[in-house]
């Protein structure tokens, strides 16, 4: 099974978050420029797309959080965390390798 669970750190969420600001090349690199300048749409995509990826990392961590006090399922832990039963499984495959 192919693990495609990538676990970001803040400062790689930040990291992220500033490059693709960055990629604008606004002249005062300022959401409000970005904004007043037609690019608003834009703008809101990538923010929308970081809030979405902000929340999927939460979901991993919790989970992880949770398979490692070893108190629910994996089915218990998906519901939880609105993941897939599959995503669980290789998340404690993950955990167990590495603990």
């Amino acid at each position: 099974m192919e693990n495609n669970v990538i676990i970001k750190t803040p400062e790689q969420q930040r990291e992220e978050l500033l490059a693709k600001i960055s990629d604008f090349k606004l002249m005062d690199d300022t959401y409000m420029s970005a904004f007043f300048n037609g690019r608003r749409e834009e703008m809101c995509k990538i923010m929308e797309d970081l809030n979405n990826e902000s929340v999927r990392q939460e979901k991993y961590q919790t989970a992880i959080r949770l398979i490692k006090m070893n108190l629910l399922s994996a089915e218990d832990i998906a519901k939880a965390t609105d993941l897939s039963v599959e995503d669980i499984n290789t998340l404690i495959a993950m955990v167990r390798e590495t603990a």
